[in-house]
């Protein structure tokens, strides 16, 4: 990865936690979300065009990809916890031009180098077009289209014929590239595949799970952020890893979830007065930051801490993510007005978007 979409991901999320104090305005506040989210939406929904999609393509391969992958599951976050009728209606109306615009970049660099593969695109592209396709269905119900619930079943066999014949199921990205973050959406648009019609294709996230736990760092207990396709473990845990990946594992195996957050919380975080950053590597690993993690300053990492908040709020934990609101309000400058809440005076659209999504990721019981 390289330094624009560390940038992309992880500035704008510190910046995302200001709360009703700062706003200029009063807002609706959705049930279980921060202030100022459904702001957040009017300003996104009046403003962000495939122009922006586009330059953030030119920032980082994957810009134009987590554009629109973020922005749909930040939406269908919204429209499962408020069921608002206009909410719903954003959500499938959005997905719906959303995913055409997905297939087209199977033509652009980096997806197109694994476009004649059997997962075509990548892991990367093929799980999250897969995950927004399958939460578009699950939302629209009977009013899913037959082509929309065709895709989507021939997708999600494919994916898990996939999974099954890796020795894995962490597959590959790019080339050669394989991290098992990548594979998370993919495991749970099969997950919600199972359960809207019936097939069992979700026993696949089982190989995942015995790759992950079979080369867990002894040190800390914690899962891997790089393996070879054979399994050889490539790197060390890493926060920029992490981050995301629980917030996403507690709806695929909520006990590791819990194992793994109780372990990263002990060795990767430092809290102080109601204030929490994240380490990058384990303690002991002393190496300078690089374009996934941002900069690392004693030892914490921007990208760790950052989506550190979208962990904690997907594994019920409270406290901690008020903590993580808590630095985002001390970085943060949102602009509030009649069109809509944005950060950096809405400049960098893929701030506003990653934002959004971090914010709505639902927080769930504690475990």
């Amino acid at each position: 990865m390289r330094l624009p979409r560390f940038l992309l991901l992880c500035l704008p999320i510190l910046a995302t936690a200001a709360t009703a104090a700062h706003l200029n305005t009063a807002a609706a506040k959705p049930a279980g979300f921060p202030e100022g989210v459904a702001q957040q939406v009017k300003w996104l929904e009046a403003t962000l065009d495939d122009e922006d999609a586009a330059a953030n393509q030119h920032a980082f391969p994957e810009g134009e990809l987590f554009t629109w992958e973020f922005y749909s599951l930040a939406l269908f976050n919204l429209a499962e916890e408020t069921h608002a009728p206009e909410d719903v209606e954003r959500a499938i109306k959005v997905a719906r031009a959303v995913l055409p615009k997905m297939d087209a970049m199977l033509t652009h660099v980096p997806f197109s180098r694994m476009k004649a593969r059997r997962l075509r695109g990548g892991i990367c592209w093929f799980s999250g077009q897969n995950l927004v396709r399958a939460r578009l269905v699950a939302l629209a119900g009977e009013r899913a289209t037959a082509k929309e619930v065709q895709r989507f079943h021939d997708d999600s066999a494919l994916l898990f014929g996939e999974f099954s014949r890796s020795k894995t199921a962490v597959l590959e990205a790019h080339p050669g590239q394989s991290w098992p973050v990548d594979s998370l959406f993919g495991f749970e648009s099969l997950q919600l595949h199972d359960r809207l019609f019936g097939t069992a294709w979700f026993r696949a996230f089982d190989t995942w799970v015995a790759a992950m736990e079979s080369t867990k760092d002894k040190a800390t207990g914690l899962h891997v952020s790089f393996l070879h396709l054979d399994g050889r473990v490539r790197d060390v845990p890493r926060g920029c890893a992490l981050s995301w990946s629980l917030a996403v594992l507690p709806r695929l195996h909520p006990r590791i979830a819990a194992e793994q957050w109780a372990a990263y919380k002990k060795s990767f975080f430092g809290c102080t007065a109601g204030v929490c950053l994240v380490r990058e590597y384990p303690p002991g690993v002393d190496r300078a930051g690089d374009v996934d993690s941002g900069p690392v300053v004693n030892g914490y990492g921007m990208s760790a801490t950052a989506f550190a908040l979208a962990a904690a709020r997907a594994n019920g934990d409270r406290e901690t993510a008020a903590a993580l609101e808590r630095l985002g309000e001390s970085f943060g400058s949102p602009v509030v007005t009649a069109a809509g809440k944005r950060y950096l005076n809405g400049t960098v659209p893929m701030f506003d978007v990653l934002s959004l999504w971090v914010r709505t990721v639902r927080m769930t019981a504690p475990p």
